[in-house]
């Protein structure tokens, strides 16, 4: 077996005597089978998060045979063009579900919001994400668009704008990552605010997506690292278009 998916088996033992009852709830054969393959190195780039929250959701899916659904942010950026590496991404998601036997969904979270705040322009914005909408739905991926999940919220970039001031970027690690990723995606000229900004967005809509998605597994296409920055729920670290790729298809940089 994968050596992630041994690890998770120790760790989940090791933290609570039922574990060995519970794996035989699931149904060794199809629970291992599913589950070797989500921590596989062929998908994932890191040792996921809270994998004994992850093996409770798969049994309780299996056990109730309903589809365990993975949800994902898709971002924007200043593209406007649908082109390979978009195609290779998704390819490479169904793949992912097909050797999953087909027991998972995907749900990608168009995040608008995160490039609207980033200062992209909207109308490259939205002439993206809707090339990348049309062409997840129709290979069956569900999407939903940030904003509108925002609007449910009660979210707004006022919101957001209004914790600045009060937010102290003062841990130097932390800092640090924010700062690097201001200087490459914030399009304005105060990266220290764009790090803010980014900061204070991802960590106050987390506590939403945790609840709006609850019974999920969330999924990044980033590497454990920047956990600091998502919701604090089941999480796979994964490559985009195969294994070893980590650029994601909408920034340049690919």
């Amino acid at each position: 077996m994968d050596d992630n998916f041994n690890k998770i088996l120790n760790d989940i033992k090791n933290q609570d005597n039922s574990g060995e009852d519970l794996i035989k709830k699931i149904g060794l054969k199809k629970g291992e089978e599913m589950l070797k393959i989500l921590t596989s190195k062929k998908y994932s780039r890191d040792y996921p998060y809270d994998s004994h929250g992850m093996l409770k959701i798969v049994k309780d899916n299996i056990i109730n045979n309903k589809k365990t659904n993975l949800v994902g942010f898709w971002g924007a950026s200043e593209k406007e063009i649908f082109e390979y590496s978009e195609e290779q991404l998704i390819k490479n998601m169904l793949r992912f579900q097909e050797d999953l036997l087909g027991v998972v969904s995907f749900t990608f979270i168009l995040s608008d919001m995160h490039a609207l705040m980033n200062r992209y322009k909207k109308e490259k914005i939205e002439t993206y994400l809707s090339l990348v909408k049309r062409n997840l739905e129709n290979v069956g991926i569900k999407t939903i668009l940030l904003s509108d999940l925002w609007k449910e919220w009660g979210l707004s970039t006022e919101t957001i704008l209004n914790q600045v001031d009060s937010f102290d970027l003062s841990d130097s690690v932390l800092k640090e990552k924010l700062l690097k990723q201001a200087t490459k995606h914030f399009q304005g000229s105060d990266k220290v605010l764009g790090a803010k900004v980014y900061y204070i967005m991802r960590k106050t809509e987390a506590l939403f997506i945790k609840k709006t998605f609850a019974g999920s597994i969330l999924f990044s296409f980033t590497d454990a690292t920047a956990h600091a920055f998502l919701p604090d729920m089941p999480t796979l670290y994964l490559y985009t278009t195969k294994r070893d790729v980590t650029a994601v298809p909408w920034f340049r940089e690919y």
